[in-house]
């Protein structure tokens, strides 16, 4: 999966912005947690191509979750009958 072959490649400082950055809105922030600049932030979550993984996480659970529903849907329609 693509999502996997762009992990592979991150470093610790990467893991560590990526991770905050799915927790927190600003790189500001991130950067208080990390004791860094938030430039360094910036430069780790380009270097980890951020843009990229962050569209392919939306479409993995846009994907999961219209499944879920439809899953949840035909359930139901088996249990009416």
């Amino acid at each position: 999966m693509y999502q996997d072959l762009l992990e592979e490649k991150w470093t610790r400082a990467q893991w560590e912005a990526i991770r905050w950055r799915l927790m927190l809105p600003t790189y500001e922030e991130i950067a208080g947690k990390l004791g860094v600049a938030y430039q360094n932030v910036q430069k780790r979550l380009k270097a980890a191509n951020w843009d990229e993984f962050s569209k392919g996480t939306e479409f993995i659970e846009k994907v999961l979750t219209l499944h879920l529903q439809k899953g949840v849907s035909a359930n139901l329609t088996l249990k009416r009958v």
